[in-house]
């Protein structure tokens, strides 16, 4: 049995065994050294491929890629922080808008978000609150945003969001100066601007010597509210605001000439005035007007053109119309009758007469019949519209 296992026996056995499988299946061997020779040939030609890709990467990579493209020059990058230490200098002196273009021209040099989230907080000071949530947007997807800056990108989105909501405000009052209240929470002294919520809002406003004055409004998010308010003094009346159309009418109050229109804010004594418009070719208006104290009565009059006589020239083409209409109209009623008489006629030939000269008789009555029935329609229509149309034009002149 040891004999058999040494290494000399086992290997005359296994060159027997080769030697009779060779023999009795020739074909099978030969196919098994093609496959093996094929899949040999696949793994050297892969592992040719894999290391010619090695060497033509770590050679031709310098070439394909230029690293200074990428890669940002000390002086532009000490540009930039120069850029944004006089950006920091003009927002801290208020001029926001200054600031904006610094670290705009900034951002042309280093895509920063540090620079974007600074942008983006001048921009709210200057009420640019859409082109500050961009910056910020674009700040939180930057990869070299830290975590500190993160929570103030995310903040930045937050307050701009707010502010998209507001409205912007600027308040005026004639003369300046005015103690200003918003919903009762006081403000300062006009003008004033700011921002207020969206919604129905009351401005107030308190000068020493003039009546106190209350203004709401409708604050609409996306649009700007403007409000100019005139302080009227104590003792003094009111105001009168006129308009008319059209302009440039004479205005007279109180039997006065006070000017043309449009007046406003004219001062008046508190009580019941007389107004009287005129304008050349318009009808004059007159009116009574009441004005309470520290009111300012506004007026809008659209003034009446003043109708000349009417010669009968202006009229003959409404009559002219109305009688071709009236003639039309005979036409049609005549050839209307033709139609009726010759239906009859048919009739009473298709009861009496079979024969075929009666039925050819028959034929020209029906045709005739048509004819004259579509000829009727037509003028029918026609005197219709011509009666119309004089009849408008005798109105509009009338």
């Amino acid at each position: 049995m040891r004999r058999l296992l040494s290494a000399p026996n086992a290997l005359i056995v296994l060159l027997k065994v080769r030697i009779i499988i060779m023999h009795r299946y020739p074909v099978m061997i030969s196919l098994l050294s093609i496959a093996l020779k094929l899949m040999l040939s696949i793994r050297s030609c892969a592992l040719l491929v894999s290391i010619s890709l090695v060497i033509i990467s770590t050679y031709l990579a310098p070439c394909l890629f230029d690293h200074s493209a990428f890669a940002q020059s000390a002086d532009d990058v000490s540009r930039a922080v120069e850029l944004d230490k006089e950006a920091k200098q003009m927002i801290s002196e208020g001029k926001y808008h200054v600031a904006t273009e610094l670290y705009r021209e900034a951002l042309t040099i280093i895509d920063h978000p540090d620079l974007l989230i600074n942008l983006a907080k001048a921009e709210l000071q200057l009420g640019e609150s859409q082109s500050a949530f961009n910056a910020c947007s674009r700040a939180l997807a930057s990869p070299l945003l830290t975590p500190q800056a993160r929570e103030a990108a995310a903040s930045c989105v937050s307050e701009a969001q707010i502010q998209m909501n507001q409205i912007r405000a600027f308040v005026r009052t004639y003369p300046s100066g005015a103690n200003l209240r918003l919903d009762g929470r006081s403000l300062g002294q006009a003008p004033w601007e700011g921002q207020v919520a969206p919604g129905r809002r009351q401005f107030d406003f308190e000068l020493d010597g003039h009546v106190p004055v209350s203004r709401s409004v409708n604050a609409v998010p996306g649009a700007q509210l403007k409000l100019q308010v005139r302080m009227i003094p104590q003792g003094m009346g009111g105001l009168i605001s006129l308009r008319t159309t059209p302009k440039s009418a004479n205005i007279i109050l109180d039997n006065e000439f006070i000017g043309q229109s449009p007046v406003i804010s004219f001062p008046v004594s508190k009580g019941s005035h007389s107004l009287e418009i005129k304008f050349k070719g318009y009808l004059d208006e007159r009116h009574q007007v009441s004005v309470s104290e520290g009111q300012n009565q506004k007026l809008n009059f659209f003034l009446k053109p003043v109708r000349g006589r009417v010669s009968a020239t202006d009229l003959w083409p409404a009559w002219g119309l109305m009688s071709a209409g009236m003639l039309t109209g005979v036409l049609a009623g005549y050839f209307g009758y033709r139609a009726l008489n010759s239906r009859n006629q048919a009739d009473d030939l298709a009861l009496t007469d079979g024969s075929a000269m009666g039925y050819d008789e028959y034929r020209f009555l029906i045709r005739d019949m048509n004819r004259d029935q579509e000829t009727s329609d037509i003028l029918w229509t026609t005197s219709g519209l011509m009666l119309t149309s004089g009849l408008t034009w005798w109105l509009i002149v009338r």
